[in-house]
């Protein structure tokens, strides 16, 4: 079960944060102008390797897979759609370091990703533990 009362003050800040996160950024890439966001070194690499309104797309399913979770109190669909989100966001890092290699992105776009990888791994651990906040634990 997936409620309030069994998981940590941390996991009840930063569930719905995901949600909202990646639903942002999935509608960013579906309705952003195309052409302005290539000119962006780091989306322009994306979109040569796979069209960023896929991108949008994959982000928008992450979004919708940590919902429906939510919304179900399913902490294990929510564990599954946290290790989607971490791969997601490892790609999408991996092509940062390639972007920053092969074109004039910077550096540092694979920094975030990577921080966002590091928090999922983080709540799928939490969740997989039951942790919970102490006053809580009954």
């Amino acid at each position: 079960m997936l409620t309030r009362e069994t998981v940590t003050v941390a996991s009840r800040i930063m569930l719905p944060v995901y949600v909202a996160f990646f639903g942002i950024l999935g509608l960013n890439f579906l309705i952003s102008p195309h052409s302005r966001m290539v000119r962006t070194p780091m989306l322009q690499y994306a979109d040569n390797i796979m069209s960023l309104q896929v991108w949008g797309m994959l982000f928008l399913v992450v979004s919708g897979l940590m919902a429906e979770a939510l919304f179900l109190h399913r902490r294990g669909l929510y564990q599954v759609a946290l290790l989607v989100c971490a791969g997601s966001m490892t790609v999408w890092a991996v092509v940062g370091v390639f972007a920053a290699i092969r074109s004039e992105a910077t550096p540092a776009g694979s920094v975030w990703p990577a921080f966002v990888v590091a928090a999922c791994i983080a709540t799928y651990r939490s969740l997989g533990a039951w942790e919970i906040t102490r006053g809580r634990q009954g």
